[in-house]
């Protein structure tokens, strides 16, 4: 069955630091256990929303699939689908996205025909 760790994190620069916001630096919090992705897209009251920490209107999100592939949308209404705007989150492969705080994120896994 595949889930979705979510965890917040803090970005900054890097050796040499240019100005480019590209470590992550610490992380803030997390959904706690792993949220679980089914075939029908995350919906409703049941989709994770971006937490403004220490007065950040806009944070980075540290997402892993486990167990399998999965489509990631967010927004101010997203649904996760193997169309349109959505990310595809590779299994055990940590992706960071920016997520202003507010919008909400949606997961479906993958079904390959």
């Amino acid at each position: 069955m595949a889930s979705v760790r979510i965890e917040y994190v803090s970005l900054g620069g890097g050796p040499g630091d240019d100005g480019r916001q590209n470590i992550i630096y610490s992380v803030l919090g997390s959904e706690g256990a792993p949220l679980a992705v089914t075939s029908t897209a995350t919906s409703g009251g049941s989709r994770p929303e971006g937490d403004e920490f220490g007065g950040r209107a806009t944070t980075y999100v540290r997402l892993t699939a486990i167990g399998d592939s999965i489509y990631m949308a967010h927004g101010a209404d997203p649904t996760a689908a193997a169309t349109g705007a959505s990310l595809r989150l590779a299994q055990d492969i940590p992706e960071v996205v920016r997520i202003p705080a507010g919008n909400l994120m949606s997961f479906v896994t993958i079904t390959e025909s």
